[in-house]
């Protein structure tokens, strides 16, 4: 046989070899998909379990042609960093056996809860009451600045912006009636041992009930501030 013979069959052998090794590696144990996607499933699941709102999971799909070493050791699972437990999110999956990997499992964790929603178009300013909203049960994972779920909530807050028909109510997109406005007089009101004190007052700026507003005290001159009350007087802690 010639160099170039024996070279060729070299290469040939080698060749096959490398193909054996492949296909013997191909037909090692894998782990099951369905196995990544239970254990990303479960921990979604355990992060929820505090919460009594209904919720439902949905594991994102992986690649069919995935091919990961069956670990000899159970699957970790956590939060990579900005991560949340609920909304669209991502899980990792770790294998510490002998044969280590990691990947990240995309998810959507819906999370449904009771919320106020528009029972009919209304206008900017509108004062509002309770038969303005019904109640129906929406996915709240997407609501990061809060929803309205209680109706007397709303009794009396005056609307921000219109509404449609259907719109969930945002506890931002209302504010509570002005029950003090710059300007105008109002009673100061001091509790000390028991004792209620009132004074004359003048509002320096505009506050609804619960909100902290500066009054001048007409007697002293003095300006402090208070929290209106829903009768449109300012208690002033002491």
């Amino acid at each position: 046989m010639t160099a170039r013979g024996m070279i060729t069959l070299v290469l040939l052998l080698l060749g096959s070899a490398c193909i054996v090794a492949r296909a013997q590696d191909a037909a090692g144990p894998h782990q099951s998909l369905r196995s990544i996607r239970t254990a990303v499933g479960d921990f979604l699941a355990r992060q929820n379990s505090y919460s009594p709102r209904r919720s439902k999971i949905v594991v994102g799909r992986l690649d069919s042609r995935l091919r990961l070493a069956a670990c000899n050791r159970p699957l970790r699972t956590s939060f990579p960093p900005g991560a949340g437990a609920i909304g669209e999110t991502t899980v990792g999956v770790r294998c510490t056996g002998s044969r280590p990997w990691s990947l990240y499992v995309p998810a959507t964790v819906q999370v449904f809860d009771k919320v106020l929603i528009a029972a009919r178009p209304l206008v900017r300013g509108a004062r509002l009451i309770p038969a303005d909203f019904i109640v129906s049960e929406r996915d709240v994972s997407s609501l990061t600045a809060g929803y309205v779920s209680n109706p007397l909530r709303v009794n009396g807050e005056v609307l921000r912006q219109p509404l449609t028909a259907g719109t969930v109510l945002l506890p931002d997109m209302m504010q509570g009636q002005r029950l003090v406005r710059r300007g105008m007089p109002v009673t100061i009101v001091a509790e000390v041992g028991g004792l209620k004190v009132r004074v004359q007052g003048r509002a320096l700026g505009d506050g609804a009930a619960g909100q902290w507003v500066r009054v001048r005290n007409s007697m002293s001159n003095k300006v402090i501030e208070g929290v209106v009350t829903h009768d449109g007087s300012v208690r002033v802690p002491m």
